[in-house]
């Protein structure tokens, strides 16, 4: 085992010291931890009561040869070097292997580094000695949930509820996977659950606004949906889910206003480049077309993802929308040489290319 780093003798106070807090404040007391983000906890214990007493509670709660390995991690993660910062957190490990501090920290690191099926077993090892700990078993129903392994994100949700009814996240996080089963009487129930014990949970009001999304209920969609947002304005995809909102309220210019909100937050998003693209060159409404700014989105969504035939489509009604019908109909021809496409997706793209032909747009229909 290596040499443990020197103990600073006074830390200075400002982001290192204040995630070292948070990251204790996270085994002494339960945060604000509602997305599996441990900074968001920062914001709101460090003023606390709860906070005062868990930093107070320092020198006890972690063992003294272990808190040099913590905060030499600390100060690898402020810097960016997330690896060193693993490695330290191992080494504290090796001296207090049931540390749920370093197991913790530990596994949120693994998932930062995308190191996802070590970021699992942390939390799971962390609950084979601790199996009531709400953060890790919460943490992994979430990470299972991005990784797709819905059986297990379900039932680490399911536990969570069961250990900890008192706490809103685990309906919430329940609440979008019954989203993706397209059961939206249960995603709506546990939503509801999770905003009556905290009219705060964003999951809650994103994952509820979801299923008003997909049961038709456009504006109790919109309402929970600007709720969400409210509490955290940079989430890309409740941006784009309020846009989709907006199409079927017609309201197209909120949409566009939207759609180029999910754009700033999730620069990577082919959805809302594409959507902005469509709605600008097809809109039904004139006001609201702008077939110079369709092309820069769909030229963005390109750069993307370059292969994708509904991209396709849609860099084809850009080009008819600026009466470039030539090139329209070689983009949509392009789409029908696609073998994947389902018998109603080549009906609507056959439906297009004819008005192509003949030099005309395409224009949405009102929904």
């Amino acid at each position: 085992m290596s040499e443990p780093p020197p103990l600073p003798p006074e830390p200075r106070k400002g982001k290192s010291v204040a995630k070292i807090i948070a990251i204790l404040v996270c085994v002494i007391v339960v945060g604000t931890i509602a997305r599996g983000d441990f900074e968001q906890t920062i914001k709101h214990v460090g003023k606390s009561e709860n906070g005062k007493a868990a930093v107070s509670q320092l020198a006890g709660s972690v063992p003294a040869s272990v808190l040099p390995w913590i905060v030499r991690a600390d100060r690898h993660e402020s810097q960016g070097h997330l690896q060193d910062a693993i490695s330290d957190f191992k080494e504290a490990i090796k001296l207090d292997p049931h540390n749920v501090l370093c197991w913790l920290n530990l596994g949120r690191l693994f998932d930062e580094t995308q190191q996802y099926d070590k970021a699992v077993a942390a939390f799971s090892k962390l609950l084979e000695f601790e199996p009531s700990n709400f953060q890790a078993r919460f943490l992994r129903a979430n990470l299972y949930r991005r990784l797709g392994a819905h059986a297990k994100a379900m039932a680490d949700a399911s536990e969570v509820i069961r250990l900890h009814p008192e706490r809103s996240e685990g309906y919430s996080i329940r609440a979008m996977l019954y989203n993706l089963d397209d059961d939206y009487k249960n995603a709506m129930a546990d939503a509801d659950r999770a905003i009556q014990i905290n009219p705060r949970d964003l999951d809650a009001y994103f994952a509820r606004g979801l299923a008003h999304l997909r049961l038709k209920h456009y504006d109790q969609a919109v309402q929970d949906l600007t709720k969400g947002l409210k509490l955290v304005p940079n989430d890309g995809t409740a941006w784009l889910n309020r846009a989709t909102a907006f199409v079927y309220l017609r309201k197209y210019k909120e949409a566009v206003a939207d759609l180029v909100q999910a754009s700033k937050h999730d620069p990577k998003s082919t959805s809302a480049f594409n959507g902005l693209a469509w709605l600008l060159a097809t809109c039904p409404d004139s006001t609201v077309r702008n077939g110079r700014k369709a092309n820069e989105y769909i030229s963005r969504a390109l750069e993307l993802h370059p292969n994708q035939w509904k991209l396709w489509d849609t860099r084809a009604a850009v080009f008819a929308e600026n009466s470039d019908f030539g090139n329209a109909v070689r983009w949509e021809e392009r789409c029908l040489e696609r073998k994947d496409l389902s018998e109603a997706e080549r009906h609507r793209i056959s439906e297009r290319l004819v008005l192509y032909r003949a030099g005309k747009p395409s224009r949405e229909q009102p929904k």
